[in-house]
């Protein structure tokens, strides 16, 4: 099927993604060739005339080797300061996978089950006003299947709002847990509020014990909480309006970053939606590759098994195939056609301005993830079985970003450059 994005389709897809790293080691033979290529590109999308972009960045890994990585750029304007390899960004909905393998992580200690009803982790029962009698669990929450939605907002100032928002009928879709799929941040509010609850911990300290930490990354949900020569890392991400860039988080100017308001008086598993877990997590390229090698290397990294290989398998199983003669979920445009737990699997359909296409000639399939938030897109995908993975990141698009459409996806005119210079060097198709 092939059809142009709506005005209404593309709004929503801005609010809905918004949501010291040791480097692994190059590949030097078929980086030089691969880097320069790549380098090309994010400089010329960087200094186009008509639209440039504060800053672009690209990495391919192979085998477990980063083969290509490439930057071109401002982090921040005032001071001034050019992008480098750690640079780290606020990865809007990327963020999600990240989670998503913290809680597996969580499953496999026997602290959370995939198909327990959250209310039993909690002092409070989530439940679908017009259907009560179904349970919320962590599959539907990670799939996008538990009927929540985002209408009255992701971010609660404290645990009691979080509780009446989740009373309201205007935060849940008709349809019945389980029967539909809808992109939704507050579900992963609602997840960080149960790892909480079960693990006695803030959610930016209990990621960073179960995964940043152990795979030796520097980054987090809190950037308050970052080592002070990270924070001088962290990109300021923007929006250009006319010639201008307005910065719209992590702004560098506007002083060291601070902590959420709010903790204070914070108790663990009120209210998990105050460290953004749907799109607050800093975290570099390289670090990133991190991640993506423990789900290459089915849950294992340098010596540690942080997942068995069958917990990874249960994340990259679909749990949702769009089918539009079902009417069983929405397709945000064309850009989601299927789901795992956590993270999106890319089945490759394609028309002007609509699909999940990685590639202009096809022929890729992959999971990951991708983030739109404060005028950066990110996104992040890989495939397993033939062990690659390529992600990426811009920042400073401009006010109107969603009328520059991809030409053979959903992607935009930006995404879809980056994407042709990271997955040339991946197989083609046979046939």
């Amino acid at each position: 099927m092939s059809r142009q994005l709506a005005a209404a389709d593309l709004t929503r897809r801005r609010i809905l993604l918004g949501g010291m790293l040791a480097a692994p080691l190059l590949g030097h033979g078929a980086r030089a060739a691969g880097t320069a290529a790549l380098g090309d590109t994010v400089r010329a999308l960087v200094q186009d005339p008509k639209q440039p972009l504060l800053s672009a960045a690209g990495l391919l890994m192979r085998d477990g080797e980063i083969v290509q990585q490439a930057q071109a750029g401002w982090a921040r304007l005032a001071p001034a300061q050019a992008v480098s390899e750690h640079t780290l960004y606020r990865v809007a909905s990327v963020s999600k996978l990240v989670v998503a393998v913290a809680v597996m992580r969580m499953v496999e200690r026997g602290q959370l089950a995939l198909d327990t009803d959250v209310s039993q982790y909690l002092d409070f029962r989530p439940r679908h006003p017009a259907h009560p009698g179904q349970p919320i669990t962590l599959r539907l929450l990670l799939s996008h299947r538990s009927g929540l939605s985002d209408a009255l907002g992701t971010r609660f100032a404290d645990g009691q709002a979080l509780r009446c928002s989740l009373r309201d009928p205007t935060a849940w879709l008709p349809q019945a847990p389980g029967r539909f799929f809808s992109y939704c941040n507050l579900a992963f509010g609602l997840i960080a509020t149960v790892m909480e609850a079960v693990s006695g911990q803030r959610f930016d300290l209990l990621m960073d014990e179960l995964l940043l930490a152990p795979l030796g990354i520097v980054g987090g949900f809190n950037a308050a909480s970052l080592p002070a020569e990270a924070q001088r890392r962290l990109a300021s991400l923007c929006r250009r309006r006319g010639a201008q860039w307005l910065p719209q988080a992590d702004d560098a100017a506007a002083g060291p970053a601070a902590p959420p308001a709010e903790l204070g008086q914070y108790q663990p598993g009120s209210n998990g939606t105050l460290f953004a877990p749907q799109g607050g997590l800093r975290i570099s390229l390289p670090g990133l590759a991190r991640v993506l090698q423990l789900l290459l290397d089915q849950g294992r990294f340098e010596g540690q098994v942080l997942l068995q290989p069958a917990t990874v398998a249960t994340m990259l199983s679909e749990h949702w195939r769009h089918a539009p003669s079902l009417a069983n979920g929405d397709d945000f445009g064309g850009l989601f056609q299927a789901w795992g737990l956590g993270l999106q699997h890319f089945i490759d359909r394609s028309g002007p301005g609509y699909g999940d296409r990685l590639r202009r000639s096809g022929g890729l399939q992959a999971w990951g993830h991708v983030g739109d938030a404060y005028g950066l897109r990110a996104g992040f995908f890989f495939n397993p079985a033939q062990r690659w993975g390529m992600m990426y990141v811009i920042n400073g698009l401009p006010d109107d970003p969603d009328t520059h459409p991809g030409r053979y996806s959903a992607f935009d005119r930006w995404e879809e450059p980056l994407l042709q210079a990271l997955s040339a060097a991946l197989p083609m198709p046979k046939g």
